[in-house]
């Protein structure tokens, strides 16, 4: 009877680690589609808007509502969690990269590394 037991849960178990990747991606084909729809609506609304007033929307809020015209119904969220959006580029300048710098404390062991500190470079120069 227990063999039996571990046997079904050995298959359910089998089963459930080829039915998560499908099922994981069947939800981003289904976001990947919504957000293309959205996308339409909002192409469409600015078609619209422009073919209308000869001009584009200063903003999304005019595509909703505009001389109680409506050419978008609502304003859309984005379908894609924050979490799967890549983070924004940070800029790379001197003072980015020196503060990613760490010095080794003086009488510190090698491996011992101190937090990011700036290297006292101005009281050599002054005279």
């Amino acid at each position: 009877m227990l063999v039996a037991a571990m046997f079904l849960l050995f298959i359910l178990v089998i089963s459930m680690a080829v039915a998560v990747p499908i099922v994981k991606k069947q939800i981003q084909h289904d976001r990947d589609v919504e957000t293309m729809h959205r996308g339409k609506q909002y192409a469409r609304a600015i078609r619209m808007y422009y073919k209308k007033f000869g001009a584009y929307p200063p903003n999304m809020d005019a595509l909703v509502k505009t001389n109680n015209l409506r050419f978008l119904r609502r304003k859309y969220a984005d379908p894609t969690p924050a979490k799967l959006t890549p983070p924004p580029a940070k800029p790379i300048g001197r003072s980015s990269i020196l503060a990613r710098i760490r010095f080794r404390q003086p009488g510190a062991s090698s491996a011992s590394l101190s937090m990011a500190r700036e290297v006292p470079q101005a009281a050599a120069f002054q005279g």
